[in-house]
């Protein structure tokens, strides 16, 4: 896969958001947050841990294991028994606005790939997402769609790339793919690749588009056949 700076974001608790505790806010100098009790699923495939333990400082995950875990004697430590605790969720498709940001967490969504460009909810609202100490998911940008058609020469398609990535996208939200694209796309293609992101799209026809370069396919209907 080609995904720069992905960060799969740490633990979320399940009904936590509604637990009056809350998620205690913390900074790199604050004493440790320890989630103790609840089941630990931590997406590895490990059977689930009961009674967990795991520590937090600042805004790393330290230490997670059973109940013998050892944790600093002055950390603030949230009792968690009869919770789960998984690894953060990622929507892989939202058309996200400012209103989503803690439904999503609510329900376990800490790391968003947004179909639409940022200006639909601002830059200044995109690079607070990746702070640690603000409540809305991790966005993840395509820097608005790229355009391609059938009468570009390769170095018109090459220009196309390079005043998109002007935008800092972390992905490539590429256009429909079809025949009459098919030397544009993988041209396309090419160059996202060479700047070490992946492409994400609609295809009419999924196994050539895959050939050309898309990485990860929208929905379905590209993949049916008569």
């Amino acid at each position: 896969m080609y995904w720069r700076n992905f960060r799969w974001l740490a633990l979320t608790i399940v009904a936590l958001s509604f637990h009056p505790l809350g998620w205690p806010q913390q900074n790199p100098t604050s004493k440790a947050l320890v989630l103790k009790g609840a089941t630990l699923i931590d997406g590895t495939g490990q059977p689930p841990v009961p009674d967990a333990v795991i520590v937090i400082e600042g805004d790393k995950v330290v230490a997670a294991g059973g109940k013998q875990t050892r944790y600093p004697a002055d950390a603030t430590v949230v009792e968690l028994a009869g919770r789960f605790v998984i690894p953060g969720l990622v929507d892989s498709h939202v058309h996200y606005q400012r209103w989503l940001g803690e439904l999503l967490l609510n329900h376990g969504v800490t790391t968003v790939i947004s179909m639409q460009a940022r200006d639909s909810y601002g830059d200044a609202y995109y690079r607070e997402s990746q702070r640690a100490d603000n409540r809305v998911p991790r966005l993840y940008d395509s820097g608005g769609s790229l355009s391609i058609s059938p009468t570009m020469t390769r170095e018109q398609v090459r220009t196309a790339v390079r005043e998109w990535l002007k935008r800092e996208p972390e992905f490539a939200k590429a256009p429909i793919y079809n025949d009459q694209v098919r030397q544009q796309y993988q041209w396309m293609a090419e160059e996202i690749h060479e700047a070490g992101l992946a492409i994400i799209g609609h295809a009419e026809n999924c196994r050539d588009a895959a050939a050309a370069g898309l990485d990860i396919l929208e929905h379905l209907w590209g993949c049916a056949v008569p």
